[in-house]
């Protein structure tokens, strides 16, 4: 099984959701597809707008991104990832390891596959996209299948405290967010800040009550979701 399956079954498996999607592999498109799109007429929207990526028509650069293309029977999805991210994750694979070469590419792989799965049901099901409970769940989605990529490569089922502060560090304690735009570093570290407090309620239950909750909290609506998050 590719990794993109892979990330996508552990994905749906874990919010128990059945997005009907089939094939991922069908909406993504590498620098290529990218270039072609930007010839089309129909706008884009580039759902994740990290600093470096303002402009969706700017150079490919090596930031993996979800794109939404507004038609007049709806909106179409895709996931672009360079060329370039591929080819790393080709070479260092995180089906066989996973360590600080490979992690940060593997993160954004897993995210940008989460924004999808997540903007695909909502279109389906006609809800408005709310991106402070994106990104925060997409915080989740990256801790909780890089934790377990980790442990399965290394036997164990639940991380030693040094692996687990291993995940801590690499997907929120080194980054920064550097954006001009005070509203979208604000959305960024509340995601982040959002999704540290939903994870540590989930390390005090068991595996059963864990996974419960989690599917309990990612099926409420987007403003609840948030409500509950901000209450200390």
């Amino acid at each position: 099984m590719t990794l993109l399956a892979t990330t996508q079954g552990l994905l749906e498996r874990t919010y128990a959701t059945a997005s009907g999607i089939g094939d991922l592999g069908r909406f993504v498109i590498g620098d290529m597809g990218y270039r072609r799109l930007l010839r089309d007429h129909d706008p884009i929207q580039v759902v994740k707008t990290p600093a470096r990526v303002k402009d969706p028509h700017a150079g490919m650069g090596d930031t993996p991104r979800v794109l939404v293309r507004q038609r007049r029977r709806g909106a179409t999805l895709s996931i672009y990832f360079p060329d370039a991210l591929i080819a790393r994750l080709e070479t260092r694979p995180p089906l066989a390891v996973l360590d600080d070469r490979n992690v940060d590419d593997f993160a954004d792989f897993v995210e940008e596959i989460d924004h999808f799965l997540v903007l695909y049901d909502g279109l389906r099901r006609g809800r408005e996209m709310h991106l402070l409970a994106l990104e925060t769940r997409a915080n989740v989605s990256k801790a909780l299948v890089v934790s377990y990529f980790v442990g399965r490569l290394s036997g164990r089922r639940r991380l030693r405290p040094d692996q687990r502060q291993w995940v801590r560090y690499h997907l929120f304690g080194k980054k920064r967010f550097n954006d001009p735009d005070p509203t979208v570093r604000r959305r960024y570290s509340d995601a982040r800040r959002f999704a540290l407090r939903l994870m540590e309620r989930l390390e005090g239950l068991s595996a059963h009550r864990r996974i419960r909750e989690l599917r309990r909290w990612n099926n409420l609506p987007a403003q609840v979701k948030m409500r509950e998050l901000a209450v200390n």
